[in-house]
């Protein structure tokens, strides 16, 4: 294979970019290893209706990308919605009127289930008070 001094340095420089993006990922990886150590993390491809249940009338701090976090109720967990093969359940939390959220994937940490991404929405509500946010599960049961 016969290469010009451009091509090689091509494949040089390549090289060395490629060598400091792994370095970079693996920088990367072991700080957010470091910070996340002794947090739990919840898997959202097992957790259940009764899992949230427990933790009714709990808040979930919810960190937007810009501003403080805010902090969210938990005041209804329905799991009324079965359909054979599938399961399915809602989660309603309420927030401060001050502060609205648009419908988004937003991380949301809890004191005992950890750090969880939900897809939250806002929905209609009758409190006067507060905004109230939906997220839903919907999977195949196992």
């Amino acid at each position: 294979m016969n290469l010009t001094r451009t091509e090689f340095l091509k494949v040089c420089a390549a090289g060395v970019v490629l060598t400091k993006l792994d370095a970079f990922a693996f920088a990367t990886d072991s700080i957010l290893a470091r910070a996340l150590k002794g947090r739990k993390k919840i898997m959202l491809e097992t957790v259940r209706a009764a899992d949230f249940a427990k933790h009714l009338d709990t808040k979930f701090r919810v960190f937007v990308d810009e501003g403080s976090p805010l902090d969210l109720i938990l005041t209804e967990v329905d799991d009324h919605m079965q359909h054979p093969g599938l399961e399915q359940f809602t989660l309603i939390l309420k927030g401060p009127r001050e502060r609205w959220l648009p419908q988004g994937t937003y991380r949301i940490d809890h004191p005992v289930l950890g750090s969880l991404q939900l897809f939250m929405i806002p929905t209609i509500s009758r409190d006067q008070e507060a905004y109230c946010y939906q997220v839903c599960f919907s999977r195949f049961a196992q």
